[in-house]
Order: structure tokens, then C-alpha cells, then sequence
């Protein structure tokens, strides 16, 4: 008898929006704001945008990501390979 694999993958929109940031990060503020009256010229060099959430280009997302991930599979019975911890399986 032969047996049977089914192989499922999966794409996840917007992932690297979701995770949760572990530290504060900052990027600098945009020149527009100034030109658009929000804040003063004086400010823009003063000020930064502390970040609440994830966001594309910002490089610990993917493992922040992963990690979220992971803790959910194994939460519904998935085993992680010890050989490529990319693959999940469920006897």
C-alpha cells in the first residue's frame, strides 16, 4: 500500500505588518510633514516618529515574524524539522 503525502504552503498578505516590535525604533521624520504645516521647519531636525508597529525595510521583521509563526504552529500540534527549521510537519 502506498502512502500518501499532502504537501499544503501557504502566502500570508501584509505578514511583516503584524509582529510586534521587541525594542523602540525611530525613523526620521518626513520633510513633508514641514511643508504641509504639521510641524515647524525647527522641529524637522528635532524630531523623530517612534514606530508603534512593524514595517517594510525594517530588517528584524522577518524574524520577528517567524518567531510568531512558529509559536503558533507548534501551538496546533505542528513539529518543527531539526534538519531545515523552515519545515513543519504533523504525524
Amino acid at each position: 500500500m502506498k502512502k500518501i503525502l499532502g504537501i499544503d504552503n501557504c502566502d500570508i498578505e501584509a505578514a511583516f505588518l503584524e509582529p510586534r516590535l521587541e525594542k523602540p525604533m525611530y525613523i526620521k521624520t518626513p520633510a513633508s510633514l514641514a511643508a504641509c504645516g504639521f510641524i515647524t521647519k525647527e522641529e524637522l531636525n528635532e524630531c523623530a516618529i517612534e514606530l508603534l508597529g512593524s514595517m517594510y525595510g525594517n530588517v528584524d521583521v522577518a524574524l520577528l515574524w517567524f518567531r510568531e509563526f512558529v509559536k503558533y504552529l507548534k501551538q496546533v500540534g505542528m513539529i518543527q524539522s531539526k534538519v531545515d527549521p523552515c519545515i513543519f510537519y504533523l504525524k
